[in-house]
């Protein structure tokens, strides 16, 4: 049977199956280990590589002295320890995840490695033990929950992590998150950069029309209201400036809130927007000289916003109609090479055109803007 025919044919739940899967040649490149998703095979390593590098250039005196375990480490970094893992695969609810598929890649630094491949038990847990130089890539999924991957890394710097040709902690429970699909739903999504025409001005955006506010555009509502500006340091340097994005709000009831992602997952946000928390902006902020960064205020990846608009209240202070969508991070922003008198902005915004629906899961396809606008994280 060949290994294609394997991976269709997984084992019972909470037993494995093993591949050692050498390199393989696909139009040039090298592609190893078949079930990393997300690139972190070939960094990881690389990782392997610095690393054993580095315990073999440093003097071995200065070493010895910052780590007793420096033998051991090294053995481990060249030839491969054995580890064991446990992944405890749950729910957004907690609750086990029973028969989710699961993988764990065992990275080494050469071009080999060792992929186990199997299904939760009914305790949604999946143990597998194998050798390894450090680095274990792992990914959980099943129909009806948005996948997750992520990776542990046993090798600790400066600590103890190797002892007895075992990689330490031994057997360590991983939660893995696997979020079920509740309500998908239709939403105008899109991502991409986007260029604004001027800088130094309010400049609204529509999320639902996917276009400026006049007069640089035919939106009728700004979502959220932007404004950048770029200003050069004293010394003339092209690394001296200070440059800030202001994002705020344009109703008096609308708001936007910057919240933690879950990063692993596909569904990094959560599956409605809260109903208060909301503030009236957001400050983006970079501050340095030619030889250092003074201050820094950015909008990362695993951060995201959720923004209410097009709000309305009665006399009592109830919300009778608004609209809530979400940005993920990164959002990086500068100058524009389109436009010099202008400034962009990489955003990946989705807003549910159902009035009062808090509901912010994205239906990937039913995208309404249309086959164009392809955004595949919901």
């Amino acid at each position: 049977m060949s290994a294609v025919q394997l991976l269709w044919k997984l084992p019972a739940a909470g037993s494995c199956v093993i591949f050692n899967t050498p390199p393989v040649l696909i139009d040039g490149g090298h592609v190893m280990f078949g079930q990393s998703q997300r690139g972190l095979a070939s960094r990881n390593r690389r990782c392997c590589i610095k690393r054993l590098a580095l315990l073999c250039l440093l003097p071995t005196c200065f070493l010895m002295a910052q780590d007793a375990n420096l033998g051991e480490k090294r053995h481990a970094l060249r030839y491969g320890a054995l580890a064991s893992m446990t992944l405890h695969v749950v729910d957004s609810r907690t609750n086990a995840v029973q028969d989710a598929d699961v993988s764990l890649n065992f990275v080494f630094h050469d071009d080999t490695g060792t992929i186990a491949f199997g299904r939760s038990d009914q305790d949604g847990r999946f143990t597998v033990q194998q050798r390894c130089t450090g680095p274990v890539e792992y990914s959980a999924e099943k129909p009806g929950y948005y996948r997750t991957d992520g990776e542990f890394d046993f090798y600790k710097p400066l600590e103890p992590c190797v002892a007895d040709g075992r990689w330490l902690p031994w057997n360590p429970q991983i939660t893995v998150l696997l979020k079920e699909k509740r309500k998908p739903t239709p939403m105008f999504a899109k991502s991409g950069r986007v260029t604004f025409p001027e800088q130094d001005k309010r400049i609204g955006y529509d999320f639902m029309l996917g276009d400026f506010l006049p007069p640089y555009g035919r939106g009728r509502y700004a979502d959220l209201v932007f404004e950048y500006s770029f200003v050069p340091g004293k010394s003339g340097h092209y690394a001296d400036f200070t440059r800030q994005l202001h994002i705020t709000t344009s109703g008096g009831n609308d708001g936007l809130m910057m919240l933690d992602a879950d990063p692993l997952t596909e569904m990094i946000s959560a599956y409605e927007a809260p109903e208060e928390g909301y503030v009236k902006e957001l400050k983006l902020l970079r501050v340095r000289t030619p030889t250092n960064i003074v201050e820094e205020i950015v909008f990362p990846k695993d951060k995201y916003i959720i923004f209410r608009s097009r709000t309305m209240m009665d006399d009592n202070g109830t919300i009778t109609n608004a609209h809530y969508g979400k940005i993920y991070g990164p959002l990086s922003y500068g100058g524009s090479l389109q436009n010099t008198n202008g400034f962009s902005a990489d955003l990946t915004s989705y807003i549910n055109p159902t009035p009062n629906s808090r509901n912010i899961e994205f239906d990937v396809s039913k995208n309404l803007f249309g086959w164009r606008f392809r955004v595949t994280r919901p």
